[in-house]
């Protein structure tokens, strides 16, 4: 009786599915419920190197490409690091974001001077990010 009870719940559980729901899209373009993805990465050793944007403004590009959207998904990013990220301003802003990514303005003084692609070296910095969209129709 006992390996019966466990056979039923372990089958009951594996045919359990987590259900992602998402509201509404930034461009109001719907998918399938079972098709709604949540996907996570990071910069860190990913190959990816900030670059010198213009004046006092570091850039790095956020690649999503691998996620599989099929429209521009709802994207939220974090600056992680070993210091100083705390002082700069930009990190949860993507610009020209698409279903591939989007690029990580990041802007501010540090120690009296403005910010360079060698003090996100310093610091280690990346970003962590969270992207949330439909895989198919």
């Amino acid at each position: 009786m006992i390996a019966l009870l466990l056979l039923y719940t372990l089958l009951f559980m594996a045919t359990q599915q987590a259900q992602l729901v998402i509201i509404r899209t930034s461009n109001d373009k719907e998918g399938a419920a079972p098709c709604a993805t949540t996907c996570v990465g990071t910069t860190k050793n990913s190959g990816l190197r900030w670059h010198r944007h213009s004046q006092g403004i570091i850039r790095i590009y956020v690649d999503i490409s691998d996620c599989g959207f099929i429209n521009t998904p709802i994207v939220t990013t974090t600056l992680q690091g070993n210091g100083w990220n705390d002082r700069v301003s930009g990190a949860a802003s993507l610009h020209q974001l698409n279903k591939n990514g989007g690029s990580i303005l990041l802007y501010g003084m540090l120690g009296g001077h403005e910010l360079t692609t060698v003090d996100a070296e310093a610091n280690a910095w990346h970003i962590h990010w969270s992207a949330f969209g439909y895989t198919c129709k």
